[in-house]
């Protein structure tokens, strides 16, 4: 069972490691990108969603499970929160 924060911190750590050999820092940054596949969701428009830590176009969202029912994003739940004027 993956844990969304230690891959996002684990991701975190790798970035900022400058002491770290290119390709051996290339292939950890492939592996952790893959373990964070099933975290990421794209949405088409940026919007006031809160976060807890932004890298680059990545935002990390504690218990962002809560806008997902069966594994699937619940529309209705994140536009109530953040607003109509998404487009999803």
């Amino acid at each position: 069972h993956l844990n969304g924060i230690k891959v996002w911190n684990e991701y975190k750590k790798l970035l900022h490691d400058s002491k770290m050999n290119y390709s051996e820092k290339q292939v950890k940054l492939s592996n952790i990108r893959s373990k964070m596949n099933y975290f990421i969701y794209e949405i088409k428009k940026n919007f006031d969603l809160p976060y807890n830590d932004k890298i680059g176009e990545l935002y990390y969202i504690e218990n962002g499970e809560k806008y997902f029912e069966n594994g699937k994003l619940d529309k209705e739940r994140l536009n109530n929160e953040v607003g109509m004027f998404i487009e999803l």
